[in-house]
């Protein structure tokens, strides 16, 4: 799903104007020379060039042009944004974002360079920045439904779907014919296990296509096919998905491939249902490829091997001030691999009175920014004094309000698993904080987390091959290692599989870890799934109950046999054998 830049650009923007400057005889020749140089008959030519291509809707032609000016010229803040915008088509997303940083600069308030900004910094994985820019956008000027739609796509990348959908409904609010804003409408209204409605908004869309009934008829097919494998109907489900899935564009033909693979493994072919989670994911793979596999991104797997080699080196008196002010009354972390049984844990939990759970929201973008990303962040952390850590709580603080707003005198449990990763930025920030370990057997993480489709971002690209997805789990809990010896964080360990066995007594435990007294709401885990979005795959299945995934892995094990090696020791460190 890529970013929209609004349309009718010319229409809004209008020509771009030449500066002019005039002689001034009555000035001294020291004072003519501060003026501004008269910009060369090349420089015009070219911004009439431009205003032309912009007159034809030619927005690719204009950037070129505006590329050439900007070398023999003053910049003007639409120059930088054609600019901008031409790198953004090819692919370049770092030149695009540092040419529309230059345009916001001269221009704070342009909706067209704000826009395309916030597309940049997404697709560079600056989410925050995004958000943040994207929301300055919608908030200035509501109508423009292209924002609303990149506002959205970066809420998804987010993990936060109810706010994802509630900015695509704007997006249909400003422009009722956004087709792709429909069809976004459509899958995260399926998700939500509304299938009338989704099937209602998937027509909308193919109908508001220029695709026209052809796309209608790949959305409509994707979503009944989706309500047919989840009543169990996995012949009519395969059968309506085969039937398009070969003529459908690359993102929703990942998903239904992905699908098929569901079925088949409800028919019983492993076999097949292996080789469509391959295609699913050797499309994703290919459709992210330009924005995750570039000389100016790190891998995920190569940042979680930097900070476990600085940790290595670091003493066990890492952690921040013992008394960091907090506004509530406790605070943990529910982290793990993903497909571990954190949902489950994350849900039961929500139900308690007295806790308040996140549900996968993003909270600690600034600090990982700033301090994980740069390749000389962590070196920052190190050095951060009081007062900047305490800068970096207020935006954890202000992230967490977002979705949560009353949380003063509760337990607040920060769920998203691969936070994992950030036990050294979080012991700094909050080092009074509880951490829940989600354990699951290694081998039933990898397959799992290989074949559901995610929120596509940096760490989960890892997942689009089966053998990224076994060395990122390796990377992870070797981190994590390393993090249990030098952070010292109050820290308990939970079994998937004891979970689901005896669920009230590991919630007991996990109560009593916490400091809440035990209620016995936690068990009502179903309830509150149905009552709320299903956005991950997990949810979908705590919506029927308590699920008993163990063992799963072992239909693939032929499949699976090149990467047991590297799943092995951990196999053995966590009891699976």
């Amino acid at each position: 799903m890529e970013g929209k830049v609004a349309a009718d650009y010319a229409a809004r923007a209008g020509a771009v104007v030449a500066p002019k400057t005039r002689a001034r005889p009555h000035l001294s020749a020291r004072d003519r020379s501060l003026m501004p140089t008269p910009v060369s008959d090349r420089y015009q030519q070219l911004v009439g060039k431009i205003n032309a291509a912009i007159r034809a809707g030619d927005l690719d032609q204009a950037g070129l042009f505006a590329e050439q000016a900007l070398q023999s010229g003053p910049e003007l803040p639409q120059l930088l944004f054609l600019a901008g915008h031409r790198r953004l088509q090819m692919q370049q997303a770092g030149p695009a974002a540092e040419l529309l940083e230059r345009a916001r600069s001269l221009a704070p308030g342009d909706q067209n360079v704000l826009n395309a900004l916030g597309i940049a910094l997404r697709q560079v994985g600056r989410l925050a920045e995004s958000r943040a820019v994207l929301e300055t956008v919608t908030s200035l000027y509501p109508d423009n439904a292209s924002a609303h739609f990149n506002k959205g796509a970066v809420l998804e990348d987010l993990g936060d779907l109810d706010a994802a959908e509630r900015a695509y409904r704007a997006a249909v609010g400003a422009q009722p014919n956004f087709a792709d804003a429909l069809a976004r409408l459509s899958y995260l209204t399926a998700l939500r296990g509304d299938r009338n409605e989704a099937a209602k908004l998937a027509s909308q869309a193919g109908q508001a296509s220029s695709e026209g009934a052809s796309e209608q008829d790949h959305l409509l097919a994707f979503t009944l096919a989706r309500a047919e494998v989840e009543a169990g109907n996995f012949k009519a489900g395969l059968s309506r998905l085969n039937k398009v899935v070969a003529s459908a564009t690359p993102p929703l033909r990942a998903s239904m491939n992905g699908l098929i693979g569901d079925c088949y493994e409800g028919l019983g072919n492993s076999s097949a249902a292996f080789d469509h989670y391959v295609k699913s994911k050797s499309e994703l793979r290919s459709i992210f490829a330009p924005r995750f596999v570039r000389p100016d991104v790190e891998p995920f797997l190569a940042q979680v091997q930097r900070l476990e080699a600085f940790f290595v080196e670091q003493a066990p008196s890492w952690r921040g001030e013992e008394k960091a002010p907090s506004p509530v009354l406790g605070h943990a972390f529910l982290v793990g691999f993903p497909r571990s049984g954190t949902t489950l844990l994350e849900t039961a939990l929500g139900s308690h009175p007295a806790i308040v759970t996140t549900e996968e929201r993003q909270t600690l973008d600034e600090a990982v920014r700033d301090f994980i990303q740069p390749k000389n962040g962590l070196e920052r952390l190190a050095n951060a004094d009081r007062d900047e850590l305490s800068r970096y709580r207020e935006f954890y603080w202000a992230r967490i309000r977002e979705g949560s707003p009353e949380i003063e005198g509760k337990m607040v449990l920060d769920k998203l698993p691969l936070n994992i990763t950030f036990l050294g930025l979080i012991a700094k920030l909050f080092p009074n904080a509880r951490v829940l370990f989600a354990i699951r057997d290694p081998r039933d993480c990898v397959f799992s987390s290989f074949r559901h489709i995610f929120a596509m971002n940096i760490a989960m690209y890892e997942f689009c091959t089966l053998d990224g997805a076994a060395h990122l789990y390796d990377a992870v809990m070797r981190l994590a290692d390393v993090y249990r010896a030098k952070l010292a964080l109050p820290l308990m360990e939970t079994c998937y599989e004891r979970s689901v066995t005896d669920f009230e007594g590991s919630m007991r435990t996990i109560v009593d870890f916490l400091g809440v007294p035990y209620d016995e709401r936690v068990m009502d885990f179903k309830e509150r799934a149905l009552s709320r979005p299903m956005t991950t795959p997990s949810g979908q299945q705590l919506a029927r109950g308590l699920y008993n995934g163990a063992g799963q892995w072992r239909a693939y094990e032929t499949q699976m046999a090149p990467v047991l090696p590297i799943l092995e020791p951990w196999v053995r460190r966590f009891g699976y054998l």
